[in-house]
């Protein structure tokens, strides 16, 4: 009461200031102290304790693989802090709308200064001040001067508001104290008592609020430590000559020992000076206030989703802070956006917030970006792969969806995934009876060819961070090449199809419905014969549409994209089989985490997810240690990386540096509620089911505020040895809801000794044990509001959990599977293949150079094991492209080079192809 008793004052003090003229000068030193922010109890105090991070440049140097990136934003201004030195640099900056329009904004450094020079202070924290919408940073030398700043942009203005509290700890006063802010951006130009920077026509004006401040141009930049690398430097080229900038100075005085005094910094970001002003305005009336009603606004909205708790607050505070994450990049027009120098509506990147946020219940988000990715293609006539997040689309116009362009693959199923996920978790079906045309022509614009395969998209999720690496001369051999056709693709379309199915009969569409099922029969009817290794037991990630060569090398996102997409069922052998056999290829034990290919162990960032989704849906135990895994794979803040090192950590050398994904963080925290909860809501049918685990060492967990439609549900699990006890309540339903819940345990089998099930009409059965666990399905349970399901289940017999069983040989991609005899065509064209058929006489076979095979399948192809060719003549298609992954180099002192000499000894010829249309000119590789 104290704190808020303080406030009070001084904001009753600052409205009559505002009377009298805004803006006008007042002592410097009258705000809040350290003791009345700080007291015990107070909500700034309140840290999300374990996603912080801490330096002291007294010890060693930061990098920028172990900085974090902790963001704010209201919809309108971004900006992050945390990726610099010193920490508390405001950088990645836009608005006043979240879409990139005149570029990012520049970055903001808050320096103190003592006798007119600038201080750096070695020891430096970042934290989230719980449950996000505010961060802490500190810095402390160990004179006792300490600079405490709560960050915030509030819903009411359009500014990074700063508090920033001085202390001195130590025993002497600290004379001639001063704060002082400059910007990265040149030319800034003087207005009152701020500094004015714009680009284009967006105005960043920046200084202090209710003080005398002062134009300055002098050094305030503080000379950093010679080994700190210049990533982190904190305005980038500025920094490198320490030299006079101007900035706005805020003198202090004098703060004697045991005093602190506190200031509010602002930038504020505006398309014209009435906003501006309007902004400044409210700044000098609220003051501190506006920092408090920045936590207030999240901690509301984060109150209303889902809560976890009894877990270790590791996992805990995640799943809180990767609600935030998800919200905080959302434009104020709806759309989901990667706000870490980047901008856009993205299909594929909205797959994270999109699902997260549905399974914590925060419904309302969610439908806000849909309906404005949807009103804004039909404006636009067009389904593309992003959309700007500042459009004001009205009323819908009448579209032709047939004659509208349209993805060729993946994302346009993710258009439908993303709806069908909706309307799975809301039960709604109002939008889709607008949206139907708009769906329809996502699935029926795809491009499945003749054979019923599909292409690659083109984008990422595969070209980070192989073909970066590869660009960056990294030795990249068995990456996925995106010009062949598409396992993923394929799996994504069939899963869109059903989805379109499901959702055409909750209208009454019948025929639509049976139409979308044969189309999705078709396609997976091909993906099995086509992709499916029998010999290897998982799926080929791509395969050629000249040759029929598979692929063999599994592929983290594509191998572990079934199970997560909706393809195949966990209760499905094969799906398991392919789960095991990929990841006895690519998964790292020790750290519970996987490589993307064999050979490549950089990954994505939301590859952690996918690894946890599919071990969990499987009930392997190695479930537990991916858990461990994802969570520290994520950076100290909370948030992932757009690409992870081999080591686990956010890339520092090559592109993917971006960080507090979105889409990666959604995705992998979707990952940890599905191991905890299992949940699986189906609304429309009013059921749920849950399959629940609890992570190392913690034997007590609630998880409140699941929603399900318009119901909410708690669950709690307890376990004791081998007892198991299970709670499911109806906290709110207008209608019964159908739970099923999947009980498992250590053992060879499950039974139930106590439970309530049969006076809800539920009975149980048993499941397959497999891998160590036992599992028991109580079914059935019909529950009104205010209802509760418990059941206690013992496991019996002593099973030892297995463990994922991983290759110890290197990957062998074993031999070429060809008839032998007359000539071999190497090439990646068909005009090639169709031009050398016809001029060469007797067979011709044909290996694809966009298949990454490594030269000893090439090998197998021309040699047999004694070294006698197995066919008359090469010609090679080579010039132009070299290969998948494969520079020249490879065909002349590489190891294809080797090849073919040892062919060329054993009597074969070795020919280029040519092409008598293109002038007899080697062909060329054409790169959409």
């Amino acid at each position: 009461m104290m704190l808020r008793h303080k406030w009070q004052v001084m904001i009753a003090a600052a409205l009559l200031l505002a009377l009298a003229g805004c803006r006008q000068p007042t002592q410097n030193r009258e705000l809040s102290t350290y003791d009345d922010l700080f007291a015990s109890g107070s909500w700034t105090t309140q840290e999300l304790s374990y996603w912080r991070q801490e330096i002291d440049l007294d010890r060693s140097m930061p990098d920028y693989s172990h900085l974090g990136a902790y963001p704010m934003g209201n919809g309108q201004v971004f900006a992050l802090t945390g990726l610099r030195v010193p920490l508390g640099v405001i950088e990645d900056v836009l608005g006043p709308t979240y879409q990139k329009t005149q570029g990012l904004l520049g970055s903001y450094l808050l320096s103190v200064m003592v006798d007119g020079e600038p201080v750096l202070l070695p020891h430096q924290s970042t934290a989230w001040v719980a449950p996000g919408g505010v961060v802490h940073t500190r810095w402390e030398n160990r004179g006792g001067l300490r600079v405490d700043i709560l960050d915030t942009v509030p819903v009411e203005v359009n500014a990074v508001v700063r508090l920033v509290v001085v202390s001195n700890r130590g025993r002497e006063d600290i004379r001639d104290l001063a704060l002082a802010q400059t910007s990265s951006l040149p030319r800034a130009e003087r207005v009152d008592d701020d500094l004015l920077v714009t680009r284009g026509t967006t105005r960043v004006r920046f200084g202090f609020a209710g003080t005398r401040a002062q134009i300055i141009r002098k050094r305030v930049v503080p000379e950093p430590p010679e080994e700190l690398p210049k990533r982190l430097q904190p305005l980038g080229a500025m920094t490198g000559g320490l030299g006079k900038v101007q900035a706005v100075r805020c003198r202090l005085g004098r703060l004697k020992s045991g005093q602190s005094v506190g200031k509010i910094a602002y930038i504020a970001v505006s398309d014209d000076e009435a906003s501006e002003r309007a902004s400044l305005e409210n700044i000098e009336r609220q003051g501190f206030a506006l920092v408090e009603s920045g936590h207030q606004y999240w901690q509301k909205r984060i109150e209303g989703t889902t809560q976890v708790r009894g877990v270790p607050q590791e996992i805990a505070q995640f799943l809180t802070i990767s609600k935030y994450l998800c919200q905080v990049q959302q434009a104020q027009a709806g759309g989901f956006s990667p706000m870490h120098k980047y901008s856009y509506r993205w299909i594929r990147d909205s797959n994270g917030p999109i699902k997260y946020l549905l399974d914590v219940g925060d419904f309302e988000a969610v439908a806000r970006d849909l309906d404005y990715h949807f009103r804004v293609c039909a404006e636009k006539g067009e389904i593309g792969n992003n959309v700007q997040l500042n459009a004001t689309p009205g009323a819908v116009p009448e579209t032709d969806w047939s004659e509208v362009p349209s993805p060729k693959a993946e994302i346009a199923s993710f258009v439908i995934l993303q709806n069908y996920w909706y309307f799975r978790h809301t039960g709604e079906t109002q939008q889709l009876e607008e949206r139907w045309g708009y769906l329809r022509r996502c699935l029926e614009g795809q491009a499945v060819d003749e054979e019923g395969r599909l292409p690659f998209h083109g984008d990422e999720t595969y070209r980070f961070p192989g073909y970066q690496l590869f660009d960056g001369r990294e030795d990249i051999t068995d990456y996925v090449y995106l010009h062949l056709r598409s396992a993923d693709s394929a799996f994504e379309y069939v899963a869109a199809a059903e989805a379109m199915a499901e959702m055409a009969e909750a209208l009454d569409k019948g025929d639509e419905a049976r139409e979308f099922r044969q189309a999705a029969r078709r396609v997976r009817r091909v993906t099995e014969r086509y992709y499916w290794q029998r010999e290897r037991g998982y799926y080929a990630p791509a395969m050629s549409d000249l040759s029929g060569e598979r692929y063999r090398y599994p592929f983290a996102n594509i191998n572990l994209r079934p199970l997560w997409i909706g393809y195949g069922k966990p209760s499905e052998q094969r799906q398991v089989d392919n789960v095991l056999n990929s990841l006895a290829h690519l998964y790292r034990p020790k750290t519970g985490t996987a490589r993307t290919t064999p050979a490549c162990g950089y990954y994505v960032g939301m590859t952690p997810g996918y690894l946890l989704s599919n071990l969990a849906a499987i009930d392997h135990p190695e479930a537990a240690q991916a858990l461990e895994g994802l969570l520290g794979a994520a950076e100290p803040s909370g948030g992932f990386a757009e690409m992870n090192t081999p080591d686990d950590l956010p890339s520092k050398e090559v592109w993917g540096l971006h960080r507090v994904r979105p889409w990666e963080g959604g995705i992998n925290a979707s990952a940890v509620l599905q191991y905890l909860t299992g949940f699986e809501p189906d609304a429309p049918a009013r059921t749920l089911r849950l399959a629940p685990h609890l992570p190392t060492g913690c034997a007590d967990m609630t998880v409140s505020n699941l929603r399900v439609g318009e119901a909410r549900l708690e669950l709690r699990v307890n376990v004791k040895g081998k007892t198991v006890s299970y709670a499911v309540k109806c906290q709110e339903a207008e209608e019964p809801l159908t739970i099923e819940l999947l009980a498992s345990a250590q053992g060879e089998s499950l039974r139930a000794t106590e439970g309530n099930y049969r006076e809800h009409g539920g009975y149980t059965r048993s499941a397959r044990a497999r891998f160590g666990r036992a599992h028991l399905v109580v079914t059935n349970v019909k529950l009104e509001a205010g209802e509760e399901l418990e059941v206690t289940v013992e496991a019996s017999g002593y099973v030892p959990l297995q463990r994922l069983e991983v290759a110890e040989e290197p990957f062998d991609y074993a031999k070429v599977n060809l008839p032998s005899g007359g000539a071999l065509l190497l090439t990646w064209n068909r005009q090639v293949v169709d031009e050398v058929r016809r001029e060469v006489e007797g067979p011709v076979r044909v290996m694809d150079t966009r298949i990454a095979w490594p030269a000893e399948y090439l090998r197998s192809a021309l040699l047999t094991k004694g070294g006698r060719p197995l066919y008359e003549k090469l010609l090679l298609d080579t010039t132009g492209f070299p290969g998948a992954f494969k520079r020249a180099e490879f065909w002349t002192e590489g190891a294809g080079g080797e090849v073919l000499r040892e062919f060329e000894q054993a009597g074969g010829r070795v020919e280029k192809a040519r092409v008598t249309g293109a002038g007899k000119a080697p062909s060329r590789e054409l790169i959409n």
